[in-house]
């Protein structure tokens, strides 16, 4: 019976510890941490885009047979 009372207080002592860990050190050391954004490949396809052959768009069809044209 002693055995398992110590061994369930060691338990919920780490319970305790990392929760702790995970609640509060954890965040703060992230939000600390300066996080570099690197360019999404998607994003610059959508920049350089000029339209396709089957847009809605007008502007974006005369885009696309600009760029055919070329």
């Amino acid at each position: 019976s002693l055995i398992y009372r110590v061994l369930s207080y060691i338990i919920i002592t780490f319970a305790l510890i990392c929760a702790t860990l995970f609640i509060f050190i954890a965040p703060y050391k992230l939000s600390k941490k300066k996080i570099n954004i690197k360019p999404n490949v998607f994003d610059s396809f959508v920049d350089n885009d000029e339209g396709y052959i089957w847009s809605t768009s007008s502007e974006r069809k005369k885009s696309y047979k600009n760029k055919i044209e070329r």
